[in-house]
């Protein structure tokens, strides 16, 4: 049927309906494989973005469409051999607020496509307008599993702090005590150096984060002070238990937080 249009209406081939999508865009969004190829194959616009900036990639990954996606990377990396850094970023190409396809499935939770994008070159430290990761996404919509993920991926990603200073651990205890118990969980494999109840975090080794392991009460994000007793990193409050900065510390970059066990 698509052919038989093309055949009269070639020239309609990019447009847009009243949502400012394309015929393109609508089949990305349906997951309709043979209708994408007929359409690339006949030369639509395959960077075509919506009137909200969301492109291909963006639609595809917000209805899941796997299978869509799947071939369109294959044609974006041909088409980024042959014209090199000219070409868009199309995997991390963000709508009109900055967020990315990655801030999209790590709200929803759809994992196959959080692994599909990320294999792609899709970044998980990007920031959309509010200055949020993937993660806060991912904390504050409750996806456990994908939670999981992004922390094997990286650790440091649980130290960002958004424009209003809130980590992603801030989102995740607005979901309350059973999905913070799972977002500690995740933190299993921290760096930390435990001595006689003591976490001490350097922050100059780029690899650890200023999070107690979950045998240790969760905590919220926690204040230190330099050697010129200027706070470094905010005020800090408490879930339970106590957090302390280490007195005479004499070490700029350390953090030390008191060890508050489990009730």
């Amino acid at each position: 049927m698509i052919m038989d249009i093309f055949r009269f209406h070639r020239d309609c081939i990019d447009e847009q309906d009243d949502y400012g999508m394309t015929p393109f865009l609508r089949a990305v969004s349906m997951n309709a494989l043979d209708a994408v190829k007929v359409l690339v194959e006949n030369h639509s616009d395959i960077l075509f973005t919506d009137p909200d900036g969301r492109s291909a990639v963006y639609i595809g990954a917000k209805y899941n469409a796997v299978d869509v996606l799947l071939y369109l990377m294959d044609i974006y990396r041909l088409r980024q051999a042959d014209e090199g850094d000219s070409y868009p970023d199309v995997v991390n190409l963000p709508d009109h607020t900055q967020d990315t396809p990655m801030h999209l499935v790590c709200h929803t939770g759809y994992m196959e496509m959080v692994t599909l994008l990320h294999e792609h070159g899709a970044r998980i430290d990007v920031m959309n307008e509010d200055e949020e990761i993937p993660l806060h996404g991912a904390a504050a919509y409750g996806q456990t599993a994908c939670v999981r993920q992004l922390l094997e991926w990286d650790k440091r990603l649980v130290m960002h702090r958004d424009e209003n200073s809130e980590t992603p651990l801030h989102f995740a205890a607005k979901n309350g005590v059973s999905f913070l118990k799972n977002y500690t969980r995740s933190l299993n494999q921290s760096p930390y150096n435990i001595d006689h109840g003591v976490a001490k975090i350097d922050r100059r080794q780029p690899n650890q984060s200023a999070f107690i392991p979950t045998r240790f009460r969760a905590v919220f994000p926690i204040s230190t002070r330099s050697e010129s007793g200027n706070d470094r990193f905010g005020n800090s409050w408490r879930s339970g238990g106590d957090i302390c900065v280490k007195d005479g510390c004499k070490e700029p970059y350390c953090l030390t937080v008191a060890r508050i066990p489990y009730k």
